[in-house]
């Protein structure tokens, strides 16, 4: 994940104990997003645990969310996911559970996304909140100009971090005026370097940019793993 630093990486896991374990040993990229899943109050606890770890983002999947979670310690949490649970047996999702959640992140300035309602029609429930979407992210400002060698985040500084709220479709605009520049001192088909606005970004890789590096596979592979 640190070598193909063009992706946006949202990892995500329940063992919020094993994750702080290992935070000093793993090496955090600002691309590298940490969060935890928080179904009801009484796995509240893992924010702690994701909280005490050195991921330079932070988010917390709510879903499905299947009960009141009452007052959020948001300190130092970039980002929250709301969703109901979907499929057979759905357990359904209280309205003021969510509304709740999202006056607490407004409070802490913490970005707020609405996933879904579920149920077993999950389409037909839709995903609008009060009459529309919430589909804000976090969004990390450049260190320096967009598409020159300052850009994050290479040249990330510590305690430069600046965080806004932004729709994603803000964040798409943004991202598609950044210029990529064609050759650098690694090579003349190196990837170009990241936008200054990467928190959602088209799923484009740098030899689809340049069709003519020698790079560029011949075959794809999809490799599973069992067990």
């Amino acid at each position: 994940m640190n070598r193909a630093n063009w992706h946006q990486y949202q990892i995500l896991t329940k063992r919020a104990e094993r994750i702080e374990e290992l935070s000093t040993k793993l090496q955090w990229a600002p691309h590298i997003w940490m969060g935890v899943s928080v179904e009801s109050e009484k796995y509240v606890y893992r924010i702690d645990h994701l909280r005490r770890t050195n991921a330079h983002v932070k988010f917390l999947s709510l879903e499905p969310l299947l009960g009141p979670l009452g007052k959020i310690n948001l300190r130092g949490i970039d980002w929250v996911i709301v969703g109901g649970e979907s499929g057979p047996g759905a357990r359904p999702m209280n309205e003021e559970w969510v509304t709740d959640i999202r006056r607490q992140c407004a409070w802490a300035n913490v970005a707020f996304f609405f996933k879904q309602w579920g149920g077993v029609q999950k389409k037909k429930a839709g995903r609008l909140l009060d009459g529309r979407t919430w589909d804000e992210m976090p969004e990390l400002a450049a260190i320096g100009k967009p598409g020159t060698d300052e850009t994050f985040p290479d040249q990330l500084k510590e305690g430069s971090r600046i965080w806004k709220i932004a729709s994603a479709a803000s964040q798409l605009q943004a991202a598609a005026t950044v210029p990529h520049t064609r050759g650098s001192a690694t090579g003349p088909f190196s990837p170009p370097p990241p936008p200054a606005f990467n928190a959602v970004r088209k799923h484009t890789h740098p030899w689809q940019e340049h069709p003519g590096d020698p790079r560029r596979p011949r075959h794809r592979r999809h490799i599973t793993t069992r067990g």
